[in-house]
């Protein structure tokens, strides 16, 4: 199953990913798959917007992503967690996320 735990405090926000969806064979799982590829965006996009503070760190089977929560941040990490919303609704065995 993967965890996305989201720990806000104040306006600092962090997204922890872990583990594997096992909703497919290896390199065919599309759970996995849009999960990884939300992800990346949110690291990338939010180094796109100058996002103070920024850590991250992605590799197989986990991903760290902090900053501070801006003006031009908000927008980015909205929508990505909309994305990762749909799929945890939409794949509830393997995918759930805890709000800190």
């Amino acid at each position: 199953m993967v965890e996305i735990k989201v720990t806000r405090r104040g306006r600092h926000i962090a997204f922890d990913i872990t583990g594997h969806a096992h909703g497919g064979s290896p390199g065919e799982d599309v759970i996995c798959a849009g999960v990884s590829t939300l992800a990346l965006t949110l690291a990338s996009a939010l180094a796109h917007v100058g996002a103070p503070g920024l850590d991250a760190t992605l590799n197989s089977g986990m991903a760290h992503i902090a900053c501070r929560e801006t003006k031009a941040t908000r927008p980015v990490i909205q929508t990505v967690m909309r994305g990762f919303d749909i799929i945890a609704d939409s794949y509830p065995d393997n995918v759930g996320i805890t709000m800190v």
